[in-house]
């Protein structure tokens, strides 16, 4: 004879090795996060060093500098995928040796292969949204000028008015 497991039975099985679940899948996150924790820390370390033996060098000069006075510069987080303009040329190089029409994941895929970049998505995303917004030709990111006599040309009720 086979029993049959009561459905209140089967969810709280169910609950329990779902919470089973999300605890094993935390607790291995944990372990990464405090790894990374780690390597901050080191880092974080280093950099007071460096700045404690800077601040000793202020000391040494002529013209006394506190260097809790100083305004402090956060660097940027992203950084760039190419250096600056490599990304332009890329384009207009592919654009000029290329003939008919090419899509832009197309162009996405050359620059790529050309920059010797491997394609994820965040740089398939990175290329993409180069490709569509950041290097189009001047003439066509540019507002078109207002002809009207308002001198306020520029406000969006006169270029409503005033487009074709």
């Amino acid at each position: 004879m086979t029993w049959r497991t009561p459905p209140s039975l089967k969810w709280l099985i169910d609950k329990r090795s779902r919470l089973s679940g999300m605890v094993e899948q935390l607790e291995s996150r944990q372990a990464f996060l405090k790894e990374q924790f780690e390597l901050i820390d080191v880092d974080i370390n280093k950099l007071r060093q460096q700045l404690s033996s800077l601040d000793q060098t202020f000391l040494l000069h002529e013209i006394q500098v506190d260097p809790n006075g100083l305004r402090t510069i956060v660097p940027h987080r992203n950084l760039r995928l190419v250096p600056h303009g490599q990304m332009t040329r890329a384009i207009c190089r592919i654009l000029r040796h290329h003939e008919g029409w090419a899509s832009t994941t197309q162009i996405a895929e050359k620059i790529a292969e050309q920059l010797s970049i491997p394609m994820d998505k965040e740089t398939s995303a990175y290329i993409h949204i180069a490709v569509c917004e950041g290097h189009q030709p001047r003439e066509q990111t540019r507002p078109r000028k207002c002809q009207c006599p308002n001198a306020l040309n520029r406000h969006r009720r006169c270029h409503k008015s005033h487009r074709n």
